[in-house]
């Protein structure tokens, strides 16, 4: 059976009309605002701190998860 991409769906619905996987532009704004907010909030409260690439994150992650009683679990594979 023939099974179209998300990406392909996603046009297939713009075509029709649908507008489920779609936000009008007053939420999108709200949202937006919301979110511009937050950024200004915690502006200058937190340091960014740089890590590699490609790698799990900063080491200081791993101290607040272990911190904060993060147990990790087994990784799981997504593909």
């Amino acid at each position: 059976a023939f099974t179209r991409s998300p990406y392909e769906r996603l046009l297939a619905d713009v075509v029709r009309g649908n507008r489920d996987a779609f936000i009008d532009a007053k939420v999108l704004k709200q949202r937006w605002k919301l979110f511009s907010d937050l950024v200004t909030e915690i502006d200058g409260v937190h340091d960014f701190i740089p890590y590699k690439l490609g790698s799990r994150g900063p080491v200081e992650s791993d101290q607040l998860m272990k911190a904060v009683g993060f147990i990790e679990q087994e990784k799981i594979e997504t593909e």
